[in-house]
């Protein structure tokens, strides 16, 4: 299938569930605890934004992810002509992968929260650290993948080793790094949304907790929409 008929498709079945959801829930099943009357989401739409502090609460996740996605994307490029060498501080940021995967980094984000209660910074401390250490655990794989061509032909011209890891070395990871981001991306949104949902204070997580202790379906359905 060429892109053009891919995406045609694609478009198809999102068209086909907001048509069913319609059908169903504004016409056949209007009273339910499943999904709410398409209606009633868009009379929400001005409680989400008045009573819910839409903007603010949003503003303060997107901040959040992206500043410090931002941020330690531009703090491992500083440091990458150290990354996966013999330090010591690396060794314990590389030794983190192996408990990542026994212990979920919420867990960090949920002592971060009893050590800070009232701190708003800890938000964004707790995104920068998460995507800080997937960025140099990332690094620190791709570095094994790279040919000894490419390196040792700069290197036997005389290059300097700093020289190498910033500017040969940083280019071939690059791409990676970026497509990374992406991944980061998503995965930061779910456990940020869980962060705020557990702490309160500011973000979409708090307008999830909210809505959940007023019974609020429609605003539930137009938050995780938005």
């Amino acid at each position: 299938m060429t892109n053009r008929n891919l995406n045609k498709y694609l478009w198809i079945y999102p068209t086909a569930y907001f048509v069913l959801w319609v059908l169903l829930f504004e016409f056949i099943l209007p009273a339910n605890n499943i999904l709410p009357k398409p209606s009633t989401v868009i009379e929400s739409v001005g409680t989400l934004w008045s009573e819910y502090n839409l903007l603010y609460n949003l503003l303060s996740t997107i901040g959040a992810i992206y500043i410090s996605i931002f941020l330690a994307y531009f703090v491992v490029r500083f440091f990458v002509h150290v990354i996966g060498r013999d330090n010591h501080l690396f060794h314990f940021i590389f030794s983190l992968e192996g408990i990542s995967r026994y212990i979920p980094g919420l867990v960090l984000g949920i002592f971060l929260i009893y050590w800070f209660p009232n701190s708003e910074l800890v938000e964004f401390i707790f995104a920068f650290l998460t995507a800080f250490l997937s960025f140099t655990i990332k690094i620190n794989d791709e570095l094994r993948n790279i040919p000894d061509e490419y390196v040792n032909s700069i290197r036997s011209l005389g290059a300097e080793e700093f020289f190498i890891r910033k500017n040969i070395i940083w280019k071939i990871l690059q791409p990676g790094i970026i497509k990374h981001a992406f991944l980061i991306h998503k995965f930061l949104w779910i456990t940020l949304i869980a962060f705020e949902f557990i702490k309160g204070g500011f973000g979409i997580g708090v307008i999830f907790k909210k809505a959940l202790q007023y019974n609020d379906l429609a605003v539930i359905f137009l938050t995780a929409l938005i």
